[in-house]
């Protein structure tokens, strides 16, 4: 039982660090990226200008999952703590 307890937070780092990953190796598809008009692979855009692909997305919202489980774990463990104690 006592590996279990230790499962959430190795899976939680795992996750974001895949995310990160994710974001590192993405690349634009096309050459002339900056002119809208001619990308296809919109992520988020403000104006004119595109800031993050659906890669880029994609990642930075599995980093965000991974770090609400590390956080989700980390409350769980003081919970469960103060619990003992009293």
């Amino acid at each position: 039982m006592h590996w279990l307890q230790w499962l959430l937070p190795v899976l939680a780092v795992a996750v974001a660090v895949t995310g990160l990953v994710v974001i590192l190796t993405s690349s634009p598809t096309q050459g002339w990226f900056a002119y809208a008009p001619l990308s296809t692979d919109f992520g988020f855009v403000a104006g004119n200008a595109v800031i993050l692909n659906r890669q880029e997305l994609a990642g930075w919202a599995v980093v965000g999952l991974g770090i609400a489980l590390l956080v989700f774990w980390l409350g769980y463990r003081i919970g469960t703590r103060n619990a003992r104690r009293s």
